[in-house]
């Protein structure tokens, strides 16, 4: 482990070098630290209930997203968190839920969430920016206290966005069987809603603006 400065600085805790798992790694970790998780696929359901940053070794590059995976196996949640973390950088898939966000005000950035059972993102709080929620049964359930921005939500069964909040600059397209926002009172702002299986938009009370809505059966 680095130290690498004093008070809300913390320290960078590096997996699998110094922890072989991300949750051990969580478990001996500190307010304020950061923990960077090396590319692989690590089978494990984590649990984040400190104020720690927990990222990939770059989320600005998809290479990396893609190749850092978080995987449940089948096995519950993916990733619960019940602080003001921020989770960056992850492929997030295999679960019920793929992240179980308690809505805490924290920050999901730069994931890939993908292929759960359930919700790709459920009770969302904070920001959540620039992901690929796809594949899922629900790609946002109960995500009201959400500020979502530059978001892919793409080909859930069940809703692409479920009682949603604030929503900008996305994409909520290939819903499979039901709407691609349903529910909800937060604005909808320059986004694309387009070829969903049920409605665009149901059941949403508030207001949309500079988006395009096309080609859905509802």
């Amino acid at each position: 482990t680095m130290f690498v400065g004093a008070g809300s600085l913390g320290e960078i805790i590096h997996v699998p070098t110094d922890y072989p798992t991300i949750q051990l790694a969580i478990e001996l970790s500190h307010a304020g630290d950061t923990i960077i998780v090396a590319p692989g696929a690590y089978y494990e359901a984590i649990n984040v209930w400190k104020s720690i940053t927990l990222q990939s070794i770059n989320p600005n590059d998809p290479k990396v997203v893609g190749a850092t995976i978080i995987n449940a196996g089948g096995l519950g949640n993916v990733v619960t968190l019940t602080n003001n973390w921020i989770l960056d950088g992850f492929t997030i898939t295999g679960g019920t839920i793929g992240i179980d966000a308690h809505r805490q005000n924290g920050a999901i950035r730069h994931c890939i969430i993908r292929d759960n059972s359930s919700s790709g993102i459920y009770q969302g709080g904070g920001m959540i920016d620039d992901c690929q929620i796809l594949n899922n049964n629900v790609g946002l359930d109960d995500c009201a206290n959400s500020n979502i921005q530059r978001c892919v939500i793409q080909g859930n069964k069940n809703a692409g966005l479920k009682d949603s909040g604030y929503i900008q600059d996305s994409r909520i397209e290939g819903t499979l069987s039901g709407h691609g926002v349903h529910g909800g009172n937060g604005n909808i702002l320059r986004c694309i809603i387009a070829g969903n299986g049920g409605s665009g938009i149901f059941a949403h009370n508030g207001g949309i603006w500079q988006s395009v809505i096309v080609g859905n059966s509802g």
